[in-house]
């Protein structure tokens, strides 16, 4: 695991706890979340190595893995992802017109 030492937007290097909880969908483990008390900012800290990231989203039940809209869940959060990335498109569209962005 890597302990953040420092605030990736503002640089500070003093937090404080935020969150303490479980992944339920994936791995069982515990996870904290830090609050930049500068900034605000909230991260995992510590967090796990690069190239262990990806165990914890190995998983079908992963909601953002899929496409279905099986269940109220899975509808729901479909309906929102298309929402979002529509603003999404507007507002990039919006503030770079005539320019291809890669998001």
């Amino acid at each position: 695991m890597i302990e953040i030492k420092q605030c990736p937007i503002c640089g500070s290097n003093v937090f404080e706890p935020f969150l303490h909880l479980k992944d339920h969908s994936v791995s069982g483990e515990m996870f904290s979340i830090v609050r930049c008390k500068s900034c605000g900012f909230k991260i995992t800290s510590p967090r796990p190595e690069d190239e262990k990231l990806g165990k914890y989203y190995e998983s079908e039940d992963y909601v953002s893995h899929t496409d279905t809209q099986k269940g109220l869940i899975h509808f729901l959060y479909q309906k929102v992802k298309n929402i979002t990335l529509a603003q999404k498109e507007k507002l990039i569209s919006g503030l770079t017109p005539g320019r291809d962005i890669l998001d």
